[in-house]
């Protein structure tokens, strides 16, 4: 039997006819998780501006970067990675600097997380290209500025210091978790409320109150934060004495985060007064806790127990604010305070960047979950690395299955998409199904 390898667009239109609407076994399904995601990124991918216009690497698409880099890891798919090389290759590898203060300015940052990971992933890559980063960073060292006023707004946490930690694996140079250190704690004792575990978005808000009477924590603000302590303890090496203060800090969030979400599933923009807009359902704000919730399981920082309703009812909601197009309902509008959605989808691109990332920890969660032994009949052998295989004989040869449905075939020498309810594609134009 020969393999017919469909084109990234093709597959989108094969599956798209099929893919059944949000609900049901379709969510906890991992290939159709990754289907979905695949149009949440079509969709956006899009509606990009042209790629040489400056806005394209600030932190709204750098933020959907981050999830689209995560997706090609997952997968393996190609089409992924060439937008990110395409779009750093235009912009000559560098961060954006409006001018000559906005070179420390955390949300030009955030670039520079996507630029070190291409840069991971090209074995022949030049040391040449992180040199703005390098550059960037190495200034910011020279010339301290404590934390609570290079990162006095909570977004900030998300934008910048997954950097550092990106830097002191990268450079195995401890200097850059000092620096992180420094910065991450002053920016959190000035903007941290211990008593509710909650961050202020800024100082603008130390003294607001809501009609409840309640302290005003904006929801997506605190996406961000637990969201950029997930892209930290990501990269941040294990050997860091004071890794264990950034997990503790994500698992006292963590659980005030259960303790709020909403009876629907979601968060609301106004995290302690969520009657202000009649129980809202905030997609940005609940895409960062359903991701940084289930990263928490799946990394075994998290209870699945407690947890696990918590981002199984989150992603159910996500969906339902899913269009059959890859847009997305409910993401609210750069802002910096809680006010209701604006009816508006576009321009949202780190809703859609939020929305990859929960989708592809919910892929292994539920991948997880089902504890899988076999794949389209064979036996699946775990080994010692973690990684998946199975031995499909003189059929497929050796493949590896880690990121099923995308996976690895030794014997092709290449990838394929083969989704458990379907099989792969031939020549002949018919589905099959696997078999011994």
């Amino acid at each position: 039997m020969k393999i017919k390898f469909l084109s990234p667009r093709i597959l989108r239109l094969v599956f798209l006819a099929a893919l059944p609407h949000a609900g049901g076994t379709a969510i906890t399904s991992p290939a159709h998780i990754y289907e979905t995601l695949d149009q949440v990124y079509a969709w956006q991918a899009e509606r990009l501006e042209p790629h040489r216009n400056q806005s394209i690497i600030g932190w709204k698409h750098a933020t959907f970067y981050t999830g689209v880099m995560e997706l090609y890891r997952a997968t393996g798919r190609s089409e992924y990675i060439d937008l990110l090389r395409e779009i750093a290759e235009d912009h000559n590898w560098r961060m954006l600097t409006v001018n000559q203060l906005q070179w420390r300015h955390a949300d030009n940052h955030l670039i520079g997380e996507t630029y070190i990971n291409l840069f991971l992933e090209d074995a022949d890559a030049s040391p040449i290209r992180l040199m703005h980063v390098n550059q960037i960073f190495s200034n910011m060292i020279a010339q301290p500025i404590p934390g609570r006023q290079i990162y006095n707004w909570c977004d900030a946490l998300f934008m910048s210091p997954p950097v550092w930690a990106q830097l002191a694996a990268l450079r195995e140079d401890d200097v850059y978790l000092r620096e992180l250190d420094d910065l991450w704690w002053d920016a959190t004792d000035f903007l941290y409320d211990p008593e509710h575990r909650l961050y202020f978005r800024d100082a603008d808000y130390f003294n607001a109150l809501e009609p409840n009477g309640m302290p005003v924590f904006w929801g997506r603000g605190n996406g961000w934060v637990m969201g950029g302590l997930v892209r930290v303890l990501q990269y941040m090496p294990g050997h860091h004495g004071g890794r264990q203060a950034y997990v503790d800090l994500f698992v006292e969030m963590a659980e005030k985060i259960a303790d709020i979400q909403m009876d629907n599933g979601a968060w609301a923009t106004s995290l302690l007064y969520p009657e202000r807009f009649d129980f809202e359902p905030e997609m940005s704000a609940t895409g960062f806790f359903v991701y940084s919730l289930a990263w928490g399981i799946n990394n075994g920082l998290l209870s699945k127990d407690r947890f696990g309703p918590v981002v199984e009812t989150g992603w159910a909601t996500m969906n339902d604010f899913l269009e059959p197009d890859g847009s997305i309902r409910k993401i609210q509008a750069v802002g910096k305070d809680p006010v209701p959605w604006d009816g508006g989808v576009e321009q949202r691109e780190y809703g859609y960047g939020a929305f990859i990332l929960a989708g592809i920890e919910m892929a292994s969660y539920y991948k997880e979950k089902a504890n899988l032994s076999t794949w389209h009949g064979f036996d699946v052998i775990t080994h010692m690395n973690g990684t998946q295989w199975v031995d499909s004989g003189s059929y497929l040869g050796m493949v590896e299955v880690s990121r099923h449905p995308y996976v690895y075939s030794e014997t092709l020498g290449a990838w394929l998409y083969a989704p458990e309810d379907e099989g792969l594609y031939t020549e002949a134009g018919a589905w099959v199904r696997f078999l011994r």
